[in-house]
Protein backbone atom coordinates (compact mmCIF):
# COMPACT_ATOMS: atom_id res chain seq x y z
CA UNK A 1 0.00 0.00 0.00
CA UNK A 2 0.94 3.86 -0.75
CA UNK A 3 2.51 6.03 2.10
CA UNK A 4 2.19 10.03 2.11
CA UNK A 5 6.21 9.51 2.41
CA UNK A 6 7.54 9.08 -0.68
CA UNK A 7 11.00 7.58 0.25
CA UNK A 8 9.06 4.65 1.94
CA UNK A 9 7.39 4.06 -1.47
CA UNK A 10 10.59 4.25 -3.31
CA UNK A 11 12.32 1.97 -0.82
CA UNK A 12 9.39 -0.62 -0.90
CA UNK A 13 9.44 -0.55 -4.74
CA UNK A 14 13.67 -0.45 -5.30
CA UNK A 15 13.40 -3.57 -2.54
CA UNK A 16 9.83 -5.20 -3.84
CA UNK A 17 8.93 -5.01 -0.51
CA UNK A 18 5.35 -6.95 0.04
CA UNK A 19 2.75 -8.32 2.68
CA UNK A 20 2.23 -11.82 2.82
CA UNK A 21 -1.75 -10.47 2.42
CA UNK A 22 -1.19 -8.27 -0.77
CA UNK A 23 -2.91 -9.25 -3.73
CA UNK A 24 -1.49 -6.10 -6.11
CA UNK A 25 2.30 -5.15 -5.86
CA UNK A 26 3.80 -2.21 -4.72
CA UNK A 27 4.86 -0.61 -7.99
CA UNK A 28 1.71 -1.03 -9.49
CA UNK A 29 -0.31 0.71 -6.30
CA UNK A 30 2.33 2.91 -6.56
CA UNK A 31 1.87 3.86 -9.87
CA UNK A 32 -1.78 4.30 -9.78
CA UNK A 33 -1.84 6.70 -6.33
CA UNK A 34 0.72 8.90 -7.47
CA UNK A 35 -0.63 9.16 -11.08
CA UNK A 36 -4.20 9.83 -10.03
CA UNK A 37 -2.84 12.61 -7.27
CA UNK A 38 -1.21 14.69 -10.10
CA UNK A 39 -4.36 15.34 -12.35
CA UNK A 40 -6.58 17.41 -9.85
CA UNK A 41 -4.17 19.49 -9.19
CA UNK A 42 -2.74 21.50 -12.62
CA UNK A 43 -6.73 21.08 -13.55
CA UNK A 44 -7.71 23.21 -10.69
CA UNK A 45 -5.36 25.96 -10.65
CA UNK A 46 -5.93 26.25 -14.69
CA UNK A 47 -9.75 26.29 -13.73
CA UNK A 48 -8.76 29.84 -11.65
CA UNK A 49 -6.85 31.40 -14.00
CA UNK A 50 -9.17 30.45 -16.95
CA UNK A 51 -12.23 31.60 -15.15
CA UNK A 52 -11.11 35.11 -13.63
CA UNK A 53 -8.22 38.19 -14.74
CA UNK A 54 -7.68 38.50 -11.04
CA UNK A 55 -5.89 34.92 -11.04
CA UNK A 56 -3.72 35.15 -14.09
CA UNK A 57 -0.69 36.26 -12.01
CA UNK A 58 2.78 35.36 -13.07
CA UNK A 59 3.29 33.30 -9.90
CA UNK A 60 -0.45 31.81 -11.05
CA UNK A 61 1.18 30.44 -13.94
CA UNK A 62 4.77 29.36 -13.03
CA UNK A 63 2.37 27.37 -10.03
CA UNK A 64 0.42 25.71 -12.83
CA UNK A 65 4.00 25.22 -15.07
CA UNK A 66 5.39 23.81 -12.14
CA UNK A 67 1.99 21.18 -11.98
CA UNK A 68 1.99 20.13 -14.89
CA UNK A 69 5.52 19.47 -15.08
CA UNK A 70 5.75 16.97 -12.00
CA UNK A 71 2.73 15.10 -13.32
CA UNK A 72 4.25 14.45 -16.69
CA UNK A 73 8.05 13.55 -15.32
CA UNK A 74 6.17 11.34 -12.81
CA UNK A 75 4.18 9.50 -15.53
CA UNK A 76 7.52 9.68 -17.48
CA UNK A 77 9.51 7.88 -14.56
CA UNK A 78 7.31 5.38 -13.77
CA UNK A 79 7.22 4.51 -17.53
CA UNK A 80 10.71 4.34 -17.53
CA UNK A 81 10.96 2.57 -14.13
CA UNK A 82 8.19 -0.20 -15.29
CA UNK A 83 10.52 -0.74 -18.79
CA UNK A 84 13.90 -0.95 -17.16
CA UNK A 85 12.98 -2.95 -14.71
CA UNK A 86 14.79 -6.16 -14.50
CA UNK A 87 11.98 -8.40 -13.21
CA UNK A 88 9.60 -6.18 -15.50
CA UNK A 89 11.87 -7.46 -18.72
CA UNK A 90 12.28 -11.17 -17.80
CA UNK A 91 8.44 -11.96 -17.23
CA UNK A 92 7.10 -10.17 -20.03
CA UNK A 93 10.50 -9.17 -22.80
CA UNK A 94 7.80 -8.85 -25.27
CA UNK A 95 6.58 -5.85 -24.20
CA UNK A 96 9.07 -3.94 -22.25
CA UNK A 97 12.47 -3.27 -22.97
CA UNK A 98 11.49 -0.21 -25.55
CA UNK A 99 13.62 2.08 -24.66
CA UNK A 100 17.07 1.44 -25.83
CA UNK A 101 20.56 0.89 -24.57
CA UNK A 102 22.38 3.61 -25.29
CA UNK A 103 21.85 6.71 -22.50
CA UNK A 104 21.67 9.38 -26.25
CA UNK A 105 18.70 7.61 -27.06
CA UNK A 106 17.33 6.77 -23.54
CA UNK A 107 17.67 10.37 -22.84
CA UNK A 108 15.58 11.09 -26.23
CA UNK A 109 12.53 8.42 -25.27
CA UNK A 110 12.47 9.61 -21.92
CA UNK A 111 11.79 13.48 -22.80
CA UNK A 112 8.94 12.07 -25.89
CA UNK A 113 7.41 10.52 -22.88
CA UNK A 114 7.48 13.16 -20.43
CA UNK A 115 6.45 15.85 -23.68
CA UNK A 116 3.65 13.31 -24.30
CA UNK A 117 2.32 13.65 -21.18
CA UNK A 118 2.46 17.19 -20.33
CA UNK A 119 0.90 18.33 -23.43
CA UNK A 120 -1.82 15.39 -23.26
CA UNK A 121 -2.65 17.13 -19.90
CA UNK A 122 -3.09 21.09 -21.50
CA UNK A 123 -5.13 20.00 -24.37
CA UNK A 124 -7.58 17.56 -21.51
CA UNK A 125 -7.55 20.44 -19.37
CA UNK A 126 -8.39 23.07 -21.88
CA UNK A 127 -11.40 21.54 -23.42
CA UNK A 128 -12.84 20.72 -20.33
CA UNK A 129 -11.95 25.12 -19.26
CA UNK A 130 -13.01 26.00 -23.16
CA UNK A 131 -16.64 23.95 -23.50
CA UNK A 132 -19.34 26.40 -22.85
CA UNK A 133 -21.36 24.59 -21.34
CA UNK A 134 -20.46 22.16 -18.19
CA UNK A 135 -23.35 19.26 -18.94
CA UNK A 136 -21.56 19.00 -22.63
CA UNK A 137 -18.52 17.48 -20.70
CA UNK A 138 -20.27 15.74 -18.47
CA UNK A 139 -22.20 13.89 -21.48
CA UNK A 140 -18.76 13.86 -23.34
CA UNK A 141 -16.88 12.06 -20.51
CA UNK A 142 -19.81 9.76 -19.79
CA UNK A 143 -19.91 8.52 -23.82
CA UNK A 144 -16.30 8.03 -23.28
CA UNK A 145 -16.63 5.76 -20.35
CA UNK A 146 -19.18 3.72 -21.96
CA UNK A 147 -16.99 3.36 -25.26
CA UNK A 148 -14.19 2.00 -23.16
CA UNK A 149 -16.19 -0.11 -20.86
CA UNK A 150 -17.49 -2.09 -24.28
CA UNK A 151 -14.26 -2.13 -25.28
CA UNK A 152 -13.62 -4.12 -22.65
CA UNK A 153 -16.57 -6.58 -22.60
CA UNK A 154 -14.59 -8.76 -25.12
CA UNK A 155 -13.51 -10.49 -22.20
CA UNK A 156 -11.73 -8.60 -20.54
CA UNK A 157 -13.82 -6.20 -17.99
CA UNK A 158 -12.40 -8.13 -14.57
CA UNK A 159 -9.32 -6.33 -13.41
CA UNK A 160 -6.27 -8.59 -13.22
CA UNK A 161 -5.35 -8.92 -9.26
CA UNK A 162 -6.47 -12.70 -7.77
CA UNK A 163 -9.39 -11.33 -5.97
CA UNK A 164 -11.39 -14.15 -4.71
CA UNK A 165 -15.26 -13.57 -4.60
CA UNK A 166 -17.24 -12.39 -7.26
CA UNK A 167 -17.84 -8.71 -5.14
CA UNK A 168 -14.18 -8.11 -4.80
CA UNK A 169 -13.67 -8.93 -8.49
CA UNK A 170 -16.28 -6.20 -9.65
CA UNK A 171 -15.54 -3.72 -7.32
CA UNK A 172 -12.43 -3.95 -8.81
CA UNK A 173 -13.06 -4.17 -11.96
CA UNK A 174 -14.86 -1.04 -11.56
CA UNK A 175 -12.93 1.43 -9.63
CA UNK A 176 -9.21 0.13 -10.80
CA UNK A 177 -10.46 0.08 -14.57
CA UNK A 178 -11.67 3.50 -14.27
CA UNK A 179 -8.64 4.54 -13.04
CA UNK A 180 -5.76 3.36 -14.89
CA UNK A 181 -8.67 4.60 -17.95
CA UNK A 182 -8.49 8.29 -16.45
CA UNK A 183 -4.74 7.93 -16.30
CA UNK A 184 -4.24 7.11 -19.61
CA UNK A 185 -6.72 9.84 -20.78
CA UNK A 186 -5.52 12.72 -18.43
CA UNK A 187 -1.45 11.84 -18.68
CA UNK A 188 -1.20 9.19 -21.46
CA UNK A 189 1.16 7.30 -19.24
CA UNK A 190 2.64 4.86 -21.86
CA UNK A 191 2.78 1.85 -19.07
CA UNK A 192 -0.92 1.54 -19.14
CA UNK A 193 -0.88 0.68 -22.79
CA UNK A 194 0.11 -2.72 -21.52
CA UNK A 195 -2.85 -5.26 -22.26
CA UNK A 196 -3.67 -5.83 -18.57
CA UNK A 197 -4.33 -1.66 -18.38
CA UNK A 198 -6.36 -0.49 -21.40
CA UNK A 199 -4.25 -1.55 -24.28
CA UNK A 200 -2.23 -0.44 -26.78
CA UNK A 201 -5.44 0.31 -29.38
CA UNK A 202 -7.39 1.99 -26.46
CA UNK A 203 -4.06 4.28 -25.75
CA UNK A 204 -3.99 5.37 -29.41
CA UNK A 205 -7.48 6.12 -29.77
CA UNK A 206 -7.35 7.97 -26.06
CA UNK A 207 -4.77 10.48 -27.56
CA UNK A 208 -6.48 10.74 -30.90
CA UNK A 209 -10.20 11.65 -29.22
CA UNK A 210 -7.87 14.05 -26.85
CA UNK A 211 -7.00 15.98 -30.47
CA UNK A 212 -9.72 15.64 -32.29
CA UNK A 213 -11.94 17.00 -29.11
CA UNK A 214 -9.48 19.65 -28.59
CA UNK A 215 -9.44 21.30 -32.32
CA UNK A 216 -13.54 20.69 -31.71
CA UNK A 217 -13.74 22.81 -28.75
CA UNK A 218 -11.09 24.95 -30.00
CA UNK A 219 -13.78 26.09 -33.04
CA UNK A 220 -16.76 26.11 -30.57
CA UNK A 221 -15.11 28.31 -28.32
CA UNK A 222 -17.02 31.55 -27.44
CA UNK A 223 -15.07 34.52 -25.49
CA UNK A 224 -17.26 35.80 -22.49
CA UNK A 225 -16.73 37.81 -19.84
CA UNK A 226 -13.37 37.33 -18.09
CA UNK A 227 -12.74 34.65 -20.17
CA UNK A 228 -9.63 34.39 -22.02
CA UNK A 229 -9.91 36.00 -25.88
CA UNK A 230 -10.74 33.43 -28.77
CA UNK A 231 -7.76 34.24 -30.61
CA UNK A 232 -5.43 33.18 -27.45
CA UNK A 233 -7.41 29.82 -26.81
CA UNK A 234 -7.34 29.27 -30.09
CA UNK A 235 -3.40 29.51 -30.42
CA UNK A 236 -3.26 27.54 -27.14
CA UNK A 237 -5.05 24.47 -28.23
CA UNK A 238 -3.65 24.72 -31.86
CA UNK A 239 -0.18 24.45 -30.51
CA UNK A 240 -1.21 22.03 -27.90
CA UNK A 241 -2.47 19.52 -29.84
CA UNK A 242 0.59 19.78 -32.53
CA UNK A 243 2.43 19.23 -30.30
CA UNK A 244 1.14 16.03 -28.59
CA UNK A 245 0.65 14.73 -32.29
CA UNK A 246 4.76 15.43 -32.37
CA UNK A 247 5.35 13.82 -29.41
CA UNK A 248 4.03 10.50 -29.71
CA UNK A 249 5.65 10.41 -33.62
CA UNK A 250 9.12 11.33 -31.56
CA UNK A 251 8.30 8.58 -29.10
CA UNK A 252 7.68 5.73 -32.12
CA UNK A 253 11.02 6.86 -33.66
CA UNK A 254 12.86 6.71 -30.47
CA UNK A 255 12.00 3.48 -29.35
CA UNK A 256 13.00 0.53 -30.29
CA UNK A 257 11.40 -0.67 -33.86
CA UNK A 258 10.58 -3.82 -32.89
CA UNK A 259 7.68 -2.32 -29.85
CA UNK A 260 6.24 -0.19 -31.62
CA UNK A 261 3.20 -2.50 -32.14
CA UNK A 262 2.21 -2.40 -28.88
CA UNK A 263 1.08 0.64 -29.11
CA UNK A 264 -1.54 -0.42 -31.58
CA UNK A 265 -1.97 -4.07 -29.98
CA UNK A 266 -5.74 -5.49 -29.74
CA UNK A 267 -4.25 -8.03 -27.60
CA UNK A 268 -6.46 -8.82 -24.16
CA UNK A 269 -5.58 -9.23 -20.45
CA UNK A 270 -6.21 -12.73 -20.90
CA UNK A 271 -4.27 -13.21 -24.04
CA UNK A 272 -1.25 -12.09 -22.68
CA UNK A 273 -1.08 -13.69 -19.03
CA UNK A 274 -2.05 -17.09 -21.65
CA UNK A 275 0.89 -16.59 -23.26
CA UNK A 276 3.12 -15.58 -20.18
CA UNK A 277 2.42 -19.20 -19.40
CA UNK A 278 2.46 -21.12 -22.90
CA UNK A 279 6.02 -19.12 -24.07
CA UNK A 280 7.21 -19.10 -20.57
CA UNK A 281 10.94 -21.30 -21.20
CA UNK A 282 11.47 -22.15 -17.15
CA UNK A 283 9.16 -23.11 -14.29
CA UNK A 284 9.83 -19.64 -12.46
CA UNK A 285 8.16 -17.68 -15.86
CA UNK A 286 5.41 -20.24 -15.75
CA UNK A 287 4.77 -19.55 -12.35
CA UNK A 288 4.00 -15.86 -12.55
CA UNK A 289 0.79 -16.99 -14.26
CA UNK A 290 -0.79 -17.12 -10.34
CA UNK A 291 -0.34 -13.46 -9.93
CA UNK A 292 -3.55 -12.64 -12.29
CA UNK A 293 -7.15 -13.55 -11.63
CA UNK A 294 -7.84 -17.40 -12.56
CA UNK A 295 -10.61 -15.61 -15.11
CA UNK A 296 -8.16 -14.31 -17.32
CA UNK A 297 -6.85 -18.17 -18.09
CA UNK A 298 -8.82 -20.96 -16.24
CA UNK A 299 -11.32 -21.62 -19.28
CA UNK A 300 -9.00 -22.08 -22.02
CA UNK A 301 -5.38 -23.16 -20.35
CA UNK A 302 -6.65 -24.69 -16.44
CA UNK A 303 -6.44 -28.35 -17.50
CA UNK A 304 -2.56 -27.57 -18.99
CA UNK A 305 -1.93 -25.24 -15.54
CA UNK A 306 -3.54 -27.88 -13.62
CA UNK A 307 -1.31 -31.12 -15.12
CA UNK A 308 2.59 -28.67 -15.53
CA UNK A 309 1.51 -27.83 -11.33
CA UNK A 310 1.09 -31.42 -10.43
CA UNK A 311 4.18 -32.63 -12.08
CA UNK A 312 6.11 -30.06 -10.14
CA UNK A 313 4.51 -30.86 -6.56
CA UNK A 314 7.02 -33.20 -4.52
CA UNK A 315 5.82 -36.77 -4.71
CA UNK A 316 5.43 -36.80 -0.99
CA UNK A 317 2.59 -34.26 -1.75
CA UNK A 318 -0.49 -36.11 -0.99
CA UNK A 319 -2.45 -33.29 -1.84
CA UNK A 320 -3.00 -32.43 -5.88
CA UNK A 321 -3.87 -28.73 -7.48
CA UNK A 322 -7.76 -29.36 -7.99
CA UNK A 323 -10.51 -26.59 -9.34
Amino acid sequence: MATDIPGVDAFRVATEYETKDQVVDTRTVMTMTRMVEMVPGAFIQGAAIFSSTKFRTTTAFLSLTASITAAAFLSALLSYEWDTSSSSRKTAPDFYRYIPNSMLRKISCFMTIFLLSAFNLVVRTLVCLTVASRAMVVVFLVIELALFFVYKLQGDLIYWPPFSGWPAKVVAALFMQLTAKLIVDWTACVQFRHPMEVGGMYFCFSMALTVGVGFASRLAYKQDGELPEKDIVTLLMSSACAELFLSFVSLLLSMKREYVGTFVSLKTGSSYVQELFKNGNDDERRFVIFYYVDDKWMADIGDEVRVWLNERLPESFSLRFQY
